[in-house]
C-alpha cells in the first residue's frame, strides 16, 4: 500500500509538472479572466470586483486549493462615440497535493469594446501576466528511497531537479460578442430588460512559456483554447432562464462544462433588488467527472454564489462522491451622476 500510495502521489507530481494543466474552476462564467480577457469591462456599472475560492478533495491527502481574486473597470471618460476602452487586474493561486505544486500569477487585461448597435457589442481584448510556479520535494517520497522494506528517507531519491520554482511571463487574447435586449434606462438599473448572451474564445499561453524543473529538460506550457457560451433568457417579469457552456482544450486535455439553472427576481424595486438562482452544472472529460447543484442569491449590487462538486469519475473510490466547495463573490461600482453630464454605459 505505502508503495502504490508513492507511486500515485509520484504520478500526480509528474501530471502537475509535465502535463501542466491550467486551473479550473466549476463556475467559469464567475470567473470572466480565466475564461476570455474580452470579458473585461463587460457587466453594468463602472467598476467591478471579484473573488473565487474553491477547495477540492478535501477527504483525501492530496486537496487542491484555488483562489482568485480580481477588478476590472471602464473607461468611459477615455472612449470615443463608437466604443470605450476596460481594463483590469487579476491575481491567482493554485496549491495542489503533498507537492504542494502552486501556481501564483498576476495578469494585466485589457479591451476595447466596439458599439455595433444598441444591442450588440463587440469587444477584443489581451492579457499579460507573471506566472510563479514551485513544488515542494519534501513529502515526496521516490522508489529509490524503498530498502526492499520500509520507506527510509535518508536514501537519495535519484532525482535530478533544477531548481524548485520558476517565474515566466505569460499572454493571452480573445474576442467577445455580446447580444442584449434594449435598456429602458441610461442613468439608473431597473434590471428589467436582462436577456443576453455572450459568446467569444480566447487562447492563453500564446508563446508556450518554459516551465519545466528538470535540467536539459524542455516543458513547454500549453496553449489553451477557451470558447464558451453564456446567456439569460428572461420568460416572465420576474423569471429567467440561465444556461452557460464551455469546451476547455489544453494539449492532450479536454473538458466541458455546462450550467442551467432558473433566476427568480422576488424584488426588482430601487434599492431593493432581490434575486435567487437554482441550478445544476457537469464537467465532463473522456469520462463523465463530477456533477454540481448550485445556488445564487443577488441584493442590488452584491452577487454570491455556491456550488458543490459530486464527484462520479474513478477516483469517487477515494472521494466517496465528496469533490469540493466553490464559492464566487461579486461587487459591482455604479457610480451616481447627473444627465447629460456623462457617457452612459450602454451594457446591461
Amino acid at each position: 500500500m505505502k508503495r502504490t500510495s508513492t507511486l500515485l502521489l509520484l504520478g500526480w507530481l509528474i501530471c502537475g509538472v509535465l502535463g501542466a494543466q491550467d486551473f479550473h474552476y466549476s463556475q467559469f462564467y464567475h470567473a470572466p479572466h480565466h475564461l476570455n480577457p474580452a470579458l473585461t469591462g463587460i457587466f453594468e456599472g463602472d467598476g467591478r470586483l471579484m473573488g473565487n475560492y474553491k477547495s477540492q478533495w478535501t477527504d483525501v491527502p492530496v486537496d487542491y486549493k484555488t483562489f482568485t481574486a480580481a477588478y476590472d473597470r471602464k473607461f468611459l471618460g477615455r472612449s470615443d462615440a463608437k466604443g470605450f476602452f476596460s481594463g483590469g487586474i487579476a491575481l491567482n493561486y493554485d496549491r495542489a497535493g503533498d507537492s504542494k505544486l502552486t501556481w501564483g500569477d498576476v495578469d494585466l487585461n485589457l479591451s476595447y469594446t466596439f458599439g455595433l448597435s444598441q444591442q450588440f457589442f463587440l469587444t477584443v481584448g489581451g492579457q499579460a501576466g507573471l506566472v510563479s510556479r514551485a513544488f515542494d520535494e519534501d513529502n515526496l517520497r521516490f522508489d529509490n528511497q524503498f530498502n526492499g522494506q520500509i520507506f527510509d528517507e535518508n536514501l537519495n531519491s535519484g532525482e535530478n531537479f533544477a531548481n524548485d520554482s520558476r517565474l515566466f511571463p505569460d499572454f493571452g487574447a480573445g474576442i467577445n460578442l455580446r447580444f442584449q435586449a434594449k435598456q429602458t434606462s441610461n442613468l439608473v438599473h431597473r434590471n428589467d430588460r436582462r436577456t443576453k448572451i455572450d459568446v467569444g474564445v480566447a487562447l492563453f499561453h500564446l508563446f508556450e512559456p518554459e516551465q519545466s524543473f528538470i535540467e536539459d529538460t524542455e516543458v513547454p506550457l500549453e496553449r489553451r483554447l477557451s470558447p464558451y457560451a453564456m446567456g439569460t433568457l428572461q420568460i416572465a417579469k420576474p423569471i429567467d432562464l440561465v444556461g452557460n457552456l464551455t469546451f476547455q482544450n489544453q494539449g492532450e486535455y479536454e473538458e466541458f462544462l455546462a450550467m442551467g439553472g432558473v433566476r427568480l427576481h422576488l424584488n426588482n424595486k430601487l434599492g431593493r433588488q432581490f434575486n435567487i438562482l437554482v441550478g445544476m452544472g457537469m464537467r465532463r472529460n473522456e469520462i463523465q467527472d463530477s456533477w454540481w447543484p448550485t445556488m445564487e442569491l443577488g441584493l442590488n449590487n452584491i452577487e454570491i454564489a455556491l456550488n458543490y462538486d459530486l464527484n462520479v469519475s474513478r477516483f469517487d473510490i477515494a472521494t466517496e462522491n465528496r469533490g469540493g466547495l466553490e464559492i464566487s463573490l461579486r461587487y459591482l461600482i455604479r457610480n451616481v451622476r447627473k444627465p447629460l453630464s456623462f457617457k452612459s454605459c450602454p451594457l446591461i
